[in-house]
């Protein structure tokens, strides 16, 4: 009789070990964070580049306003976002496109006839360089003083309650009502603090 051929025994698949599983699991959960955390930072860029461009078309908006008038508009123009209050200047008022709220308003007379202002937003991305002051993009009138638009960063407005300036080491109130010609002054009746300094004293007489 003929010899019985042996058949080989087929090799049975080999399978992932769990050390290659985790591996796996831990890369696939890595490549997740990353690029849900570079989609946030896009929606991020875009939300806070639609913010410039709305605080821009307001800047033109309000200087075109200031011509025909000779003042900025009132202090609640921006409350009606979405509204059209600022026609034709503006067809429609931007509002934030995150939150849906208004961008936030500093006049110099908010209760008169304004020649200065000062527009806010908020950004997402904390590291933009275009951040003027407290995380805020800033749009704001030639004539607006540097105090006063950080000071309205910190939820301060500019100077209703007069101008003062630092005279012999005192800081005292040097206009009740028009931004003096001569610098330095500041809104704050303690002058920031900054009267210890001879560079910081104000000018006597002011031209």
């Amino acid at each position: 009789m003929p010899a019985t051929q042996k058949v080989p025994a087929l090799s049975q698949p080999k399978g992932f070990t769990l050390t290659e599983l985790l591996i796996v699991i831990t890369l696939i959960a890595i490549l997740t964070i990353a690029g849900l955390a570079m989609y946030q930072l896009q929606i991020a860029k875009s939300y806070d580049a639609i913010r410039k461009r709305d605080l821009n078309n307001l800047k033109i908006a309000f200087e075109h306003y200031y011509s025909d008038h000779a003042c900025y508009p009132d202090d609640n123009i921006l409350d009606n976002c979405g509204g059209a209050d600022l026609a034709p200047y503006l067809p429609k008022i931007p509002c934030d496109p995150e939150t849906g709220l208004p961008y936030t308003l500093n006049l110099d007379l908010p209760a008169g006839c304004a020649q200065e202002f000062a527009i806010y937003a908020e950004l997402t991305n904390e590291s933009d360089p275009q951040i003027l002051c407290n995380g805020q993009y800033v749009v704001f009138s030639p004539n607006a003083n540097q105090n006063e638009i950080e000071l309205a960063c910190e939820g301060e407005t500019f100077c209703t309650g007069g101008y003062y300036g630092c005279v012999q080491g005192s800081c005292i109130l040097v206009n009740a009502v028009e931004k003096p010609s001569c610098s330095p002054w500041f809104c704050s009746t303690n002058c920031q603090s900054a009267c210890g300094f001879p560079t910081n004293e104000f000018p006597q007489p002011c031209p």
